[in-house]
């Protein structure tokens, strides 16, 4: 729901999902721009939406469960007052929001990001956040190149063109043990 969204998305930005032309920018989908709103807000947007709830269901399941997946959502783009890469709705940061704000005992978070991209999206959106820690693969030389955000990451793992399986392991695997001595569940 709106409300729900609004957790983390100012208004000015969800009105801005109101336009076409806007919805085709965020999602790189060029023809989006020709479709009316109606038809946007259903097809594209509306199972992003599901996929945003997922997200946040698979946190509250993995603090009852132990562990719990979402295989859509990871819209890591995305931040409060923007879209990008694919990515119109801020589901890491809505998660975590919400299993600070729904759940007690919980007042840490920890965000591997996994993906080629770096994940600049929650990394704006917990800019400063002593309580989120981000730890951060991607290669350095692809999109989106966001200095700024870049300031968010805790554990910044940067990878070159060409990075083969056994190296990216090894650096995840590293790495993620320094990410968890620095900031233990």
């Amino acid at each position: 729901s709106d409300e729900d969204l609004l957790v983390v998305h100012t208004r000015r930005y969800l009105n801005e999902l109101k336009w076409s032309f806007a919805v085709a920018t965020i999602t790189e989908i060029p023809p989006v721009i020709f479709l009316p709103n109606f038809l946007v807000q259903r097809k594209v947007l509306k199972p992003l939406r599901t996929q945003t709830g997922g997200t946040i269901m698979a946190g509250k399941l993995a603090m009852e469960r132990g562990w719990a997946i979402n295989v859509g959502g990871g819209f890591h783009h995305c931040s409060s007052d923007r879209g990008g890469g694919f990515c119109a709705y801020a589901d890491i940061t809505l998660a975590i929001k919400f299993l600070f704000e729904r759940v007690e005992g919980i007042s840490r978070a920890t965000i591997v990001d996994l993906d080629a991209h770096q994940g600049n999206g929650h990394e704006r959106d917990f800019m400063g956040d002593k309580r989120v820690y981000i730890m951060d693969v991607y290669n350095r030389h692809i999109y989106p190149g966001d200095r700024f955000a870049k300031q968010a990451i805790r554990r910044k793992v940067e990878l070159e063109w060409g990075t083969e399986d056994d190296e990216y392991l090894d650096k995840v695997e590293r790495n993620l043990q320094k990410a968890l001595q620095e900031h233990p569940p």
